[in-house]
């Protein structure tokens, strides 16, 4: 398809179904956002307490570890390794194993 058609069917799809995904100012709730940022909090704690226990039981980098267990999708975890020069066979193994293991 090519980096056009996929840029023009992405800017489509994402105009048609704006409306269904993104609310208006007006329907954001600040209990909403609170929940919204209390989670994120918890899997940042848990992810970094994860990737300390990892990181003394394995003896590979703190940063590495924390990274791979990162919520995230194995690309986004990946770029981001090679972006700060962590480990990326680390992350990208820990990712797939960490995919894995939900199916």
């Amino acid at each position: 398809m090519g980096i056009a058609g996929a840029l023009v069917l992405g800017s489509v799809a994402g105009v048609v179904g704006m409306d269904a995904y993104v609310p208006g100012p007006a329907a954001v709730e600040p209990r909403g956002l609170l929940a919204l940022l209390a989670s994120v909090g918890v899997a940042l704690v848990l992810a970094a307490g994860l990737g300390l226990l990892l990181a003394e039981l394995s003896g590979l980098t703190l940063p590495s570890m924390i990274l791979a267990a990162a919520p995230g999708g194995i690309a986004e975890m990946c770029i981001t390794a090679k972006v700060l020069h962590l480990g990326v066979p680390v992350v990208t193994a820990h990712s797939m194993l960490f995919v894995s293991s939900w199916w």
